[in-house]
């Protein structure tokens, strides 16, 4: 997830962790887009599509750090977080969607997520057809206002945990994200990244402790 963000007619991604782009074919095309409206943050997927197949987080890092590969990457509005000096998130999500979707819509390098109404029926057949049967990664569904729920399909590995962060919260050091290994038929360990969100504040500490001990 990144922002782009408009303040003082310049435009730029700026990701969660600090980082930012500016001066990519993508944000000149917004920065056309956008010539009318004032200062702005809206939410985005950042998108690198491959040759074949979805576009996967990995198809990003890896366009960040090659010579040409800030031209292929694509973003994917789906909020309205900020306009002008007011915050969005007390409109309606609607609301919100029509105005992204008004100045990014139709564009060539920016999308604006695909949106539907319907009842929860309706959300299970479309996750059924989008997540079950074309392979995406998942569906979020909203309410009227900004509650929503991300639904993706669950999977089981058995994994070995070979390192971990910590974190020092109310005096007290927890676990902050543990990189976990999968064992080949070799013997050979391989890393598939890490685990950090989802725990709870307590088992935090419980883990914390047990890889203490």
């Amino acid at each position: 997830m990144w922002f782009l963000v408009k303040r003082q007619g310049d435009v730029a991604l700026c990701a969660y962790n600090g980082r930012v782009l500016i001066d990519i074919p993508l944000l000149h095309e917004a920065r056309q887009r956008l010539a009318l409206v004032d200062n702005l943050v809206i939410a985005c997927e950042l998108i690198a599509p491959p040759e074949s197949g979805r576009p996967r987080c990995h198809h990003v890092a890896a366009a960040l750090f090659s010579n040409n590969g800030p031209d292929r990457l694509r973003s994917c509005a789906f909020d309205l977080v900020e306009l002008g000096a007011e915050p969005q998130l007390n409109q309606t999500y609607g609301c919100r969607l029509q105005k992204i979707q008004q100045w990014l819509g139709n564009a060539n390098l920016l999308s604006v997520v695909t949106t539907v109404q319907g009842s929860p029926a309706d959300a299970l057949a479309y996750y059924r057809e989008w997540v079950g049967s074309q392979g995406f990664d998942g569906i979020v569904v909203r309410e009227g206002q900004s509650f929503g729920y991300k639904i993706k399909p669950a999977f089981s590995i058995d994994a070995v945990v070979v390192a971990f962060g910590s974190r020092i919260m109310t005096g007290s050091p927890q676990l902050r994200e543990m990189s976990v290994a999968i064992r080949r038929n070799d013997g050979r360990l391989h890393i598939p990244g890490s685990v950090g969100p989802g725990f709870a504040e307590i088992d935090r500490a419980a883990w914390h402790e047990s890889f203490r001990d």
